[in-house]
């Protein structure tokens, strides 16, 4: 048994390291992000009246409207994925104040592709990674799937209704956001990724592959993999799973999977001092998983994972390795300033980025599932997760929502805790225990490694209720009850999962209801939290709570509590809605960090010349000396959780502070009154440096700021500033941080607010320098260079131009004599004139001897021919032919050999009855390829 060394791990350095992106000659996994077709609003759909139509309108295949093969989406807007549509505005006081007053309502998407010929026998699904809010799919006709959960990824089959070859598939996704899941903006639209995946008919399953380290000694542990397996196929298979971490010797196991089955596989593979998971040390492995068939391998899955140990103890909080870590974590929910909850990968990175700067090493994901990337990120880069899901109840779709996200992410060595639940009404009654301890148990059968926890606002002394279910007791508030429940549950661990809801507005130093804005001192609360400070001063003198996390890292929109209309998202975040750090950043790195620094607040701008000002020195250090202009002013210690404030009479100029360790000056800080503002700046933001990925999804968070004659910030700058880019990228997206501004987020122009703005640039597949200019009247303007850089290119599945092929065709008896081609016939009749697909080739109810048929079917024609004429192509008749349109003679194919035929349309036709006679002296005959209408040439 050889142990694992530290230069056989997985590159864990900037790159995402996504099971999705592993491609080889078995699995394919497609990403779909571009080439989509967006309708915002429903579309009107006439209720058929006729018996034809409405039983047609019953069977598989035959949805109506969007969701129709044939459906004319000429005139709908291209749009690439992830997509948040509610982001585009407009605000307006009449619509959803938790959703920040933006729309939401009903929206249809469709985007065409092709398969391979090669792909037939294969199993063909689609892997949709989050929809905003409710969601039904069509794959060519098929109603296939219902979604009910904006926050759950969920897998739709298509390979019983694939088309492939010539003939396109298309999906049609109409998506429901009208109702809401929760109580903060959740978006709308499919915002995170569809991909398309191909496997052979004997697969893993999607998620399907867990591993699970188990310690047995401080040097030996056994690595235990399950994985699930398919036969999706209608014969019985056997197959072998090898399993393998890296260079050590594999485990193999034989399965028989019975036809139309799923089997479990179990494997144990031991190793020798493996190197950690720690947030210090993110050492990553990867378990390779192959699956052979006589001998040759069909499917192959790589699964990142690490090997750490987590405990929760009742005395002593969270131990990580045996080490005691307090856990300083932040609640977020998942949108960003400029993209709403469409939020790039990269983006994600940088918002653990900006959280880690603070020194936060824990993250709540409120109150849902997260994004793939979000965790990758924290596997990466160190950071602890209680990963919750969305809908609490005792229903099948409760419980497999919770069962989705726990397959999904058990793999994550960040993630340290399972959330069943926030707040529940039923929390502190026996109903509400009932739905927690059956959710308890669906997850502990799934992944027996980590505690269970539940986020809990009342209620908690009530054993039959939710927190007598569970493993660790989640508290959200209450500080006055820890003691309580301490002294009557002692056994029993406890975290401090929701805190402080103080409120604050970055740049902002004085409280006003009528702007509705609150200062950066730490003393506005809402009357069920408490202030950064008190909750800091309550959890971190209790050694028995394993830490807290804060209400929230981020601003969000929506919940603009206490306030309403025209204000638009919260003021709970520690940072703003663009990530930029409010004073109270400066307040939390200071409890949670050791290395020394200094922070000055208020600016040294705008204040009357000798009005009393309130200053205050953040520092994690022992004495702040502060002066001004030159002269000292008074050394003061820091209190390490109140810190330290002096009223200093205004005088502009430079106000010091210079912060103190033992004695010797370790850090200073300086604020200085500026001129007015001059010129514009640019510059990416620490979070968020590194290399520029041209992959098409990359995007890079840029800072936008004013500065005076002497190059220094503008704190109180206000400037409209319009934004430009040339080279290979796109702006997605800006903002500003204003709680109140109504300005929209898609747009190539921003205001700064309290000196700031934020435009975020994503790249293209293409390398290059991406200039951004911004400018602003009376200000010099200001450039930035994004240099891209090749990357490798993320698999993907090509957009496919629309095919409008002529497709439910009816097919007449095979007569003897030639019938009269308008000759009316019963249209409720489907039992003599049969339904036929030219595409899927010759029609079988052709004798060998030949003889006459009659196809008949009917189509609306696309904008694009009406308007300019068109062409509809024959492209394979069997036997002599007659085409009549609308009852007129169009064209005629005289020779029984195989041809093509075309009939002309004229501009300004809007529909169709078609009519083809054909004559066949011998089998095969008939309609024997695609019938396809194209645009342009028309008589």
């Amino acid at each position: 048994m050889n142990p694992l060394r530290h230069d056989q791990r997985p590159d864990v350095g900037s790159s995402c390291l996504h099971v999705s992106c592993i491609q080889c000659t078995m699995r394919q996994e497609l990403l779909l992000h571009t080439g989509w077709l967006f309708h915002r609003g429903d579309v009107a759909d006439p209720i058929p009246n006729e018996h034809l139509a409405v039983y047609m309108s019953t069977k598989a295949g035959y949805a109506r409207g969007p969701a129709k093969r044939g459906f004319d989406d000429s005139d709908w807007r291209p749009v690439d994925l992830p997509h948040d549509w509610s982001v585009e505005g407009p605000f307006d006081e009449g619509n959803y104040l938790s959703q920040g007053f933006l729309p939401r309502g009903v929206a249809w998407y469709r985007r065409h592709f092709a398969l391979e010929d090669t792909d037939r026998g294969r199993r063909i699904a689609l892997r949709f990674e989050g929809v905003a809010t409710h969601c039904t799919v069509y794959v060519n006709g098929h109603l296939l799937a219902r979604n009910f959960c904006g926050y759950t990824p969920f897998v739709v089959e298509i390979s019983d209704v694939a088309r492939f070859g010539e003939d396109l598939n298309v999906v049609a996704v109409r998506v429901d956001a009208t109702a809401m899941e929760g109580w903060w903006y959740e978006g709308a639209g499919i915002y995170r990724d569809v991909w398309l995946v191909k496997t052979h008919a004997v697969h893993v399953a999607d998620d399907g592959v867990f591993v699970r380290p188990e310690r047995l000694s401080p040097t030996e542990w056994d690595t235990h993999v399950q994985t699930t397996l398919v036969n999706a196929s209608d014969a019985a298979a056997t197959v072998r799973v090898v399993s393998r971490i890296e260079n050590l010797p594999a485990a193999t196991s034989d399965a028989t999977l019975p036809p139309r089955s799923t089997r479990e596989v179990f494997q144990r593979i031991p190793v020798v001092n493996p190197k950690l998971w720690s947030l210090e040390q993110r050492n990553l492995y990867s378990l390779q998983t192959r699956v052979e068939l006589d001998g040759r391998a069909i499917d192959e899955r790589s699964t990142p994972f690490g090997y750490r140990t987590i405990r929760f103890d009742a005395d002593e909080g969270f131990f990580l390795n045996d080490r005691h870590v307090l856990l300083k974590g932040v609640c977020n929910h998942q949108d960003h300033a400029g993209v709403g909850v469409a939020v790039p990968d990269s983006i994600h990175e940088f918002r653990v980025r900006r959280m880690l700067q603070m020194g936060a090493n824990a993250w709540r994901c409120a109150h849902n599932p997260p994004s793939r990337a979000l965790l990758d990120a924290c596997d990466r880069l160190g950071m602890l997760i209680i990963d919750e899901t969305r809908n609490f109840g005792a229903g099948d779709p409760e419980l497999e929502q919770l069962r989705t996200m726990v397959r999904r992410d058990r793999n994550h060595p960040c993630i340290i805790l399972w959330s069943i639940c926030n707040e529940e009404a039923v929390q502190g009654t026996p109903v509400g225990g009932n739905i927690a301890r059956k959710l308890a148990h669906a997850v502990r059968e799934l992944d027996p490694s980590r505690p269970v926890t539940a986020a809990i606002s009342g209620g908690i002394m009530e054993e039959a209720g939710i927190a007598g279910a569970v493993d660790v007791i989640g508290i959200n508030y209450q500080l006055h009850l820890y003691d309580t429940y301490r002294a009557a549950h002692p056994k029993m661990p406890i975290v401090a999962s929701e805190t402080h809801c103080n409120f604050c507005t970055r740049g902002v130093y004085a409280t006003d209801p009528q702007r509705r804005v609150f200062g950066s001192y730490d003393r506005d609360a809402a009357a069920w939290g408490a202030t950064a400070r008190a909750t800091w001063r309550a959890v971190s003198s209790r050694p028995y709570i394993a830490g807290l996390f804060a209400w929230t890292g981020f601003d969000y929109r929506g919940e603009p509590q206490p306030h309403g209309w025209p204000c638009i998202s919260s003021h709970w975040g520690i940072v703003d809605t663009c990530g930029f750090p409010k004073d109270v950043f400066y307040l939390h790195k200071a409890f949670f960090t050791a290395e020394p620094f200094v922070h000055l607040l208020p600016h040294w701008n705008d204040w009357q010349r000798g009005q009393p000002v309130r200053v205050m020195a953040i520092s994690n250090c022992d004495e702040v000396e502060l002066s001004l202009n030159g002269r000292p002013l008074e050394r003061k210690a820091i209190d390490p959780i109140d810190m330290a404030e002096w009223t200093v009479p205004y005088e502009p100029g430079e106000l010091r502070a210079g912060a103190y360790r033992d004695g010797q000056p370790v850090a200073r800080c300086i604020v200085a009154t500026t001129g007015p503002a001059v010129a514009l700046g640019l510059e990416i933001d620490a979070a968020a440096a590194g290399p520029i990925a041209a992959d098409g999804r990359q995007a890079v968070p840029v800072t936008v700021f004013a500065t005076d004659q002497q190059g220094r910030r503008v704190p109180t700058a206000s400037h409209f500033v319009t934004f430009a880019v040339a080279g290979p990228g796109k702006i997605l997206g800006v903002g500003n941080g204003d709680p109140s501004c109504h300005e929209p987020d898609k747009a190539s122009a921003r205001s700064l607010y309290n000196g700031l703005a934020q435009v975020i640039v994503q790249t293209t597949t293409a390398p290059g320098a991406i200039t951004l200019a911004a400018s602003s009247p009376g200000l010099k303007p200001a450039e930035l260079v994004l240099p891209s850089t090749q990357a490798r290119s993320i698999p993907s599945a090509p957009p496919a131009a629309p095919r409008v092929l002529l497709r439910d065709w009816r097919m007449s008896p095979i007569l003897a004599k030639r019938p009269d081609p308008n000759q009316n016939f019963d249209q409720q009749d489907v039992n003599n004139w049969q339904p036929v697909d030219p595409s899927q080739g010759p029609q079988a109810a052709w004798p060998a001897g030949g003889g006459w048929a009659l196809y008949r079917t009917t189509g609306t024609l696309r904008r694009d021919v009406r308007q300019r004429g068109g062409r509809i192509i024959f492209r394979e008749i069997r036997g002599q032919a007659q085409v009549y349109v609308n009852g007129a003679a169009a064209a005629e194919k005289r020779c029984q050999a195989p041809g093509e035929l075309i009939v002309l349309i004229s501009a300004g036709c809007a529909s169709v009855a078609i009519t083809v006679l054909v004559h066949a002296s011998s089998a095969p005959a008939g309609l024997c390829g695609p019938v396809e209408v194209l645009a342009g040439m028309g008589a």
